[in-house]
């Protein structure tokens, strides 16, 4: 209530904590232990913080277009995983584009509950083809 951490709680970080890009045969080992744990690692934690750049991009128009976080595979599917185990997922954006969401919101929220359920698995994209492979064949299941 007065804005301060509670002392028990642990913060875990994905994108400090798994290795993603790892090139070398012996890194890709390490790599894939740390993704094929990914979905238990978001189910055990009490909710999900999600920034988001943007709110309603999620396929990238360009080379230079900034794209919602929901356009990368790993994102959709941490969201993915924090749905199916029933936590909670809050989104945060920057400050501009947190007022152009509220007022897409005050406006009926039809363009913010479009543009969410365009989210597209399928569609979204990877740096490692065998990532995105792997995603689709559990979100399948």
């Amino acid at each position: 209530a007065d804005g301060r951490l509670d002392p028990e709680a642990f913060i875990w970080v994905c994108d400090s904590s798994i290795r993603q890009h790892e090139r070398l045969p012996s890194q890709k080992a390490a790599k894939m232990r740390d993704v094929g744990r990914l979905g238990e690692m978001v189910e055990q934690c009490s909710y999900t913080l999600l920034f988001n750049d943007v709110w309603d991009r999620t396929v990238k128009r360009s080379e230079t277009d900034t794209v919602s976080c929901l356009s990368r595979i790993w994102c959709v599917y941490e969201v993915f995983s924090t749905v199916r185990a029933g936590n909670e997922l809050v989104m945060m954006f920057p400050e501009g584009e947190r007022r152009r969401f509220l007022e897409a919101l005050a406006e009926g929220g039809g363009a913010a509950q479009n543009a969410l359920a365009l989210v597209d698995v399928e569609t979204a994209e990877s740096f490692d083809p065998a990532d995105k492979e792997r995603i689709m064949g559990e979100v399948e299941e």
